[in-house]
């Protein structure tokens, strides 16, 4: 493209010039509501998922079962990932109860 542009004449590089600039500016102006789009998408669907597993939270603390030591085949399920490590390893904010 820079190969086209120097042989044209300066009229037609500062035009070249100028519409880039103008298309920059664009994408710029919109970039704070692709933002906000995305931020809003992102909780919408990560509270349907975290949803699901206050039941499971919900279980236990109705039971006299201990608290899970190893991942559940239905929380890899509702989180859609590979479990890799025992949820516990993976938030180490979170501590069961």
């Amino acid at each position: 493209m820079l190969n086209i542009l120097n042989s044209c004449s300066t009229q037609v590089v500062d035009i070249v010039k100028n519409s880039i600039l103008q298309g920059g500016q664009s994408l710029k102006d919109l970039f704070p509501s692709v933002i906000d789009s995305i931020i809003e998408t992102l909780v919408g669907k990560s509270n349907e998922e975290l949803k699901q597993l206050h039941g499971i939270v919900a279980a236990y603390r109705m039971t006299k079962k201990p608290p899970p030591v190893r991942h559940s085949h239905y929380d890899s399920g509702v989180l859609r990932v590979t479990p890799r490590k025992p949820k516990v390893e993976t938030f180490p904010g979170l501590t069961p109860r």
